[in-house]
């Protein structure tokens, strides 16, 4: 795999090509100090296979680079590195709209000195590189979706089907997969929609507020601690919460929890549809792009109880982690590209 490296800061780009250095298949093939200068580099033929992009910088801003390399007809995955704050948050999730595909938080310039601000630095980037390698010969969806396939029949039918509740979840890729499934989910079902989206604390509201813009049927939040649970609302666990459901008297409640993470995330997917599962006994679980087995084990229980479960198909994923694992284990009733998920969800309360 080969990275170009964008950002307006010495120490940074250093220190992203110190955490690489030595990582069998990957190397750092160039830098960029702005976003112009990877525009020049990638018309003059640099074979990139991903771009590690600072949002902030002189000349030409990641927003900006990321729309001008889609112009360019590039789908080569873009990592933007992030502020954690409430502006980086806001940023971060125009970057992911834009066409990036995943984000890291950037510390400042001061934590990066030493072995250890370079160890951690590794931890967190070298995963996201891994699970981007050996993808490099399949396009990355981004904006529109694959023309519909001929129509799959899932082994449930979800119009005999009245579930108490949707979950969702999904993770690498999932902002954009989430984006496009909400901007057309035009009609009511009558039942709330739990979704966990494993993303940092400031991240995810911003996702729900921008969720929320965009979807012409569902009021979209993030969840907050112990607020009575509606029909029609969607509930996006917080960064750093796993989300569970309680009964409180005659209603059911959203309780957030900061208990161990579960398959090393939190909020963690199985977490919220077991809680779930407590109060709400039949349900339609959906799970898209996103790296690992998040939900896996909890979609297992599902199957046990003939609940339908809807996975997002390898070709339009990002990355094809979460719903591998289900796929493999040949738990999901139906396999289909976002606009064909969204099309049974809509027929089924049409």
């Amino acid at each position: 795999m080969k990275v170009l490296v964008v950002d307006d800061s010495i120490v940074f780009r250093s220190a992203i090509r110190q955490a690489i250095d030595g990582q069998q298949g990957i190397e750092v093939v160039g830098t960029a100090l702005h976003g112009q200068q990877a525009i020049d580099k990638l018309k003059d033929n640099l074979k990139v296979d991903l771009i590690t992009l600072d949002l902030e910088m002189p000349v030409l801003d990641g927003i900006s680079t990321i729309r001008e390399i889609r112009k360019l007809g590039l789908n080569l995955p873009i990592i933007v590195f992030s502020a954690y704050s409430q502006a980086g948050a806001e940023k971060t999730m125009e970057a992911l709209t834009a066409g990036a595909q995943d984000f890291l938080p950037k510390v400042s310039e001061d934590d990066t000195a030493g072995d250890n601000a370079i160890e951690t630095l590794r931890k967190i980037l070298l995963p996201k590189l891994v699970q981007f390698k050996g993808m490099m010969t399949r396009p990355v969806e981004h904006q529109s979706q694959p023309a519909p396939r001929p129509s799959v029949v899932p082994k449930v039918k979800l119009d005999s089907f009245s579930p108490d509740v949707i979950h969702i979840g999904s993770s690498t890729g999932g902002p954009e997969a989430l984006k496009l499934l909400f901007s057309q989910w035009t009609n009511k079902p009558g039942v709330p929609v739990l979704l966990t989206q494993h993303m940092p604390p400031l991240f995810t509201k911003q996702m729900a507020n921008l969720l929320n813009r965009i979807c012409p049927a569902l009021t979209i939040k993030e969840a907050e601690q112990g607020e009575v649970i509606l029909n029609d609302h969607v509930y996006v666990a917080p960064g750093d919460y796993h989300m569970e459901v309680r009964k409180e008297g005659d209603v059911n409640c959203i309780s957030l929890t900061q208990t161990e993470k579960v398959n090393s995330v939190r909020p963690a997917v199985d977490v919220m549809i077991d809680s779930s599962d407590f109060i709400y006994k039949k349900s339609i679980n959906v799970i898209l792009t996103g790296m690992g087995e998040d939900g896996l084990a909890a979609c297992k229980k599902q199957k046990n109880k003939s609940n339908p479960i809807l996975i997002q198909d390898k070709e339009s994923c990002v990355v094809f982690g979460m719903p591998g694992a289900i796929a493999r284990a040949e738990l999901q009733d139906y396999m289909g590209n976002i606009n064909e998920i969204i099309q049974l969800i809509n027929k089924r309360w049409a």
